[in-house]
């Protein structure tokens, strides 16, 4: 499995802001699973999102990447959505703003029946994708990146970033974002962020209209829905990694519950549950829970401390886990109504509760 996820719920900085990221990696998982531990570290540190400053952070993340891949890369999508507390927008409480780098994908359902589509796939036959390889002395064929590459850009692949005299955004694969912003009243809305392997049989309006449907038909587990979309594909001929997560905008603090549904690989699962049925695995909760910013150079290491703020300090103490009931959430956690799902055994969900910011 090739995919990786992370969404926080309360950035360390930017409190009012929620983040949600899914990264498809191909020829290996080493970029999708750093991005997914480390891209909204890079994010954070930003005084503001604003487009520009967001495009700084993702290639200065691309290359820091370089360090820690063989030759592998991922797409990624990513939302950040602000809550808005105060007018000027009182009636639309939620900002959202979608960096897109790939063909993953995302998309606002607004009411749960409106589609807002929230991506652009990166193609190399997409004329603005096609003319930037082609100057940069790279080709076109089959819709490859020289015969090889399905995207135009990406996270990784450095094959395609090797030309010393051009910048980042001019090398034949970009990590450089494209951006599209919406806004969200809440109630009936929710967000589906996708990887390809569920657009390869079902496009964005089907997407939508499956959720829905469930929605309405009084199903409000998350992840049964999304475990059921994926089954839809598999079903019909899909043959990729399958990922999504999809997000509700609403207070989630009902949502947990001790009989909650969530799909795991089986041998993992029994591998950390004790004989009370309780999870005793503390890398599988520590992989999966929102790590607080001290945590993060206790798991990962003194390498990224200069990505932290000075403010932020650190423990020297290990981070210690206790067992917990089968919704898999780290004692003291507080966290949203989201869920997400994968068709393979490598990807793992987890349950969240309370509200979102």
């Amino acid at each position: 499995m090739e995919d990786a996820h992370q969404h926080i719920l309360k950035l360390r900085l930017h409190p009012n802001h929620a983040y949600f990221g899914l990264f498809d990696g191909h020829l290996g998982d080493q970029a999708s699973k750093w991005c997914a531990d480390f891209l909204h570290i890079y994010l954070d540190s930003l005084k503001e999102f604003t487009p520009e400053n967001i495009k700084g952070a993702c290639l200065r993340a691309d290359h820091d990447l370089k360090d820690h891949i063989h030759q592998d890369g991922c797409t990624g999508v990513f939302a950040l959505l602000e809550h808005v507390n105060n007018p000027p927008n009182p009636e639309k409480p939620w900002n959202i703003l979608v960096g897109n780098v790939g063909d993953s994908r995302a998309m606002l359902a607004r009411d749960g029946k409106t589609l807002v589509s929230l991506s652009d796939d990166h193609k190399p036959n997409n004329p603005e994708e096609h003319k930037r390889i082609i100057d940069s002395g790279g080709m076109v064929r089959n819709n490859r990146v020289n015969g090889d590459l399905a995207v135009s850009r990406a996270f990784g692949d450095f094959k395609y970033k090797n030309k010393p005299a051009l910048k980042a955004e001019q090398q034949a694969v970009t990590a450089v974002p494209d951006f599209i912003s919406a806004e969200s009243v809440g109630g009936n809305d929710f967000l589906v962020i996708c990887c390809d392997g569920l657009i390869e049989v079902l496009d964005n309006e089907r997407i939508v209209e499956f959720i829905s449907h469930r929605l309405e038909e009084e199903q409000t587990d998350l992840a049964v829905i999304a475990g059921q979309l994926c089954d839809l594909v598999a079903n019909n001929g899909g043959r990729d990694n399958m990922s999504l997560m999809i997000i509700q905008f609403v207070d989630g603090r009902s949502y947990h519950a001790p009989d909650e549904f969530v799909p795991v690989p089986a041998a993992e699962f029994e591998n950390s549950v004790n004989e009370e049925g309780e999870i005793e695995f503390p890398r599988f909760v520590e992989n999966h829970a929102n790590l607080n910013w001290e945590e993060v150079l206790d798991v990962y290491g003194e390498s990224i401390r200069a990505l932290l703020p000075e403010k932020s300090g650190h423990s020297d103490h290990t981070p210690s886990w206790t067992s917990v009931p089968v919704s898999i959430t780290p004692e003291g956690s507080q966290e949203a109504q989201v869920e997400d799902s994968s068709s393979e055994s490598d990807e793992e969900q987890v349950g969240r509760t309370d509200p979102v910011v």
